[in-house]
């Protein structure tokens, strides 16, 4: 059983927050071709900090030289992890994949999470998964300790009774897009109070996954909306990004992939889970 850690604690939210700002800074003047032009009129301590950075300095000298310099430590975590997932060179330079990642207003390794769903063919259930570990936890906890084990119960039903909270999230936003298109929003009432889910959220969650599927299109990635409205996009090379939707098992290897090094694994009949720093 794996559980994919995608909502760490806050010194490990502050370290992606990090990498992602780092991300987005390196992308700043590449030259790229698939990069947005540049304003004509750019701000004079972003333009000073883009020379620096194209004169070769190296990340934490270029990142020193802001005006609000983040400090030093998160620097070196931010580089640190950015190049364990292969969005950096040990040489301080994008790699193909840091660059995606640079255009996806996500965590990085929730971007490589949904790259990698695109890339296998399950690129919609990627999508909301990543979705929903970026904005909110959609799950709402009672205060008593009945409420609590219904709650509990039926997290574990959409997760079909697995013990993957990601599995869970799937669930959510997958029934809650189900009930909306079967009764509109009354139905989708009556669906997250049985579930102990908040409806605000899962709302803001489906809006945010059309938001970065448009993203995902422009980037030469089918757009699974359109691929699900359009009945007549049925060939091998326009539904490639959703031909195994369903398999949760693969699912779950993205996720793993993706999130990785924040992931821990048990063995059927233990108690504890293992990170892998702990296996070294």
């Amino acid at each position: 059983v794996f559980s994919a850690a995608g909502k760490g604690g806050g010194a490990k939210k502050k370290k992606t927050e990090a990498a992602r700002t780092l991300l987005a800074s390196l992308s700043l003047g590449t030259g790229r071709e698939e990069e947005e032009e540049e304003e004509e009129e750019e701000d004079r301590e972003m333009a000073r900090l883009k020379a620096s950075r194209l004169e070769g300095d190296s990340i934490m000298s270029f990142l020193g030289k802001a005006l609000d310099a983040p400090h030093d430590l998160s620097v070196k975590n931010a580089i640190d992890l950015l190049v364990q997932i292969g969005a950096l060179t040990a040489r301080e330079q994008l790699t193909d994949l840091g660059h995606k990642l640079a255009r996806l207003p996500l965590d990085p390794r929730i971007g490589k999470m949904v790259l990698w769903g695109q890339l296998l063919g399950c690129g919609r259930s990627a999508l909301k998964v990543g979705c929903a570990l970026a904005y909110r936890d959609p799950f709402v906890l009672p205060l008593t300790a009945d409420g609590k084990a219904k709650a509990a119960k039926a997290k574990m039903d959409l997760a079909g009774g697995t013990m993957s909270d990601h599995l869970a999230l799937l669930g959510a936003l997958s029934g809650f897009e189900s009930a909306v298109g079967r009764g509109g929003m009354q139905a989708s009432f009556g669906y997250c109070d049985r579930y102990f889910l908040s409806r605000s959220t899962l709302t803001t969650v489906v809006d945010v996954a059309k938001q970065m599927e448009n993203e995902l299109a422009s980037m030469g990635f089918d757009s699974p909306l359109l691929l699900r409205n359009n009945s007549s996009s049925s060939s091998s090379s326009s539904s490639s990004v959703i031909e195994h939707d369903h398999n949760l098992a693969l699912l779950t290897a993205v996720v793993c992939a993706g999130l990785y090094p924040g992931i821990a694994s048990r063995s059927v009949g233990d108690v504890n889970f293992t990170t892998t720093c702990q296996k070294k």
